[in-house]
C-alpha cells in the first residue's frame, strides 16, 4: 500500500509540473519564470529571439500574454509568433504539433520581443504562455532589459551582405562598419556554435570556404568588443 502510494504521488508531482512547451534562449532551456537579460542603448531597437518546442504526445493550442513590470510604455514592447506581431497584451490562440519546433530557422513562426530603447534604466517584461485547454499550465520567462545612454560614436554596421546565398563550395561576405573595436566577422550554426571568425577592419570582403559545412541554416555577423551588431541569414547547400 505504501508503495502504491509513492507511485501515485510521484505521478501526481510529474503531472503538476508539466509545461505546455519547452523554451530555449541562445539554446539553453529557459527554466519557469526564468530571466533573460538584453543591453542596449537609447533610440536602438533590439529582437530578442525564443525557440517554442512541443515535445508532448497532442498538439499543444495556447495563448501568450504579455505583462510589463515596471514603467515602460508599453508599446515600445511588442512581440511577434506564429506569423502575428501583436501590440496588445494577449495573442490570438496559437497551437504546435507533436514535436513541432518554431526555431531560429523558422523566421515566420519564432517568437520575437521587438524593444525600442527609449530611455535610460532597467525595463522587466514577463510573457507566460497559457494552455487553452488548463488555465494552470503555464510557463513564463522575464526579459530585463537594460538601456544605457544614447553616446556619439556608437559602433553600428552600414552594410553587410553574403554572396550567392544560398552558397555551395564558397560564399562572399562584404561588410562596411563604422565606430568598430576589436572587430570581428563570425559565423555560426543554428545550435550557436562558432564555424567561422577573422578580424576585420572598417569595411572589406571576406571569402569563406563552405564546402565542408554541413547543409542547413547559418548566421554571419559582425561582433565589435564582443557584442554582436547585426547578423542575418546564410543557407548553405
Amino acid at each position: 500500500m505504501k508503495n502504491i502510494l509513492t507511485i501515485l504521488l510521484c505521478l501526481f508531482a510529474i503531472v503538476l509540473g508539466a509545461q505546455p512547451l519547452t523554451l530555449k534562449y541562445d539554446n539553453a532551456v529557459i527554466p519557469n519564470d526564468g530571466t533573460i537579460y538584453v543591453t542596449s542603448t537609447e533610440g536602438v531597437s533590439t529582437n530578442t529571439y525564443i525557440e517554442f518546442t512541443n515535445d508532448q504526445q497532442d498538439a499543444v493550442f495556447f495563448r501568450i500574454r504579455k505583462q510589463v513590470l515596471t514603467s515602460v510604455s508599453s508599446d515600445a514592447i511588442t512581440f511577434c509568433v506564429g506569423g502575428t506581431c501583436y501590440t496588445g497584451n494577449l495573442s490570438q490562440e496559437l497551437y504546435l504539433n507533436p514535436g513541432q519546433t518554431w526555431g531560429l530557422d523558422d523566421e515566420t513562426n519564432v517568437f520575437h520581443a521587438s524593444y525600442s530603447h527609449q530611455a535610460a534604466g532597467n525595463q522587466r517584461v514577463r510573457f507566460t504562455i497559457v494552455n487553452s485547454d488548463d488555465a494552470n499550465d503555464t510557463i513564463s520567462f522575464i526579459i530585463h532589459y537594460t538601456t544605457t545612454t544614447g553616446v556619439q560614436d556608437v559602433p553600428s554596421v552600414t552594410k553587410l551582405s553574403a554572396y550567392p546565398n544560398p552558397a555551395s563550395s564558397s560564399v562572399t561576405l562584404e561588410y562596411s562598419a563604422s565606430n568598430v573595436h576589436n572587430a570581428f566577422l563570425v559565423i555560426r550554426n543554428l545550435t550557436g556554435m562558432e564555424v567561422y571568425r577573422t578580424p576585420v577592419s572598417i569595411s572589406g570582403k571576406s571569402t569563406v570556404d563552405v564546402s565542408s559545412f554541413r547543409a542547413g541554416v547559418y548566421f554571419y555577423g559582425i561582433e565589435s568588443d564582443g557584442r554582436m551588431l547585426s547578423s542575418k541569414k546564410l543557407l548553405v547547400k
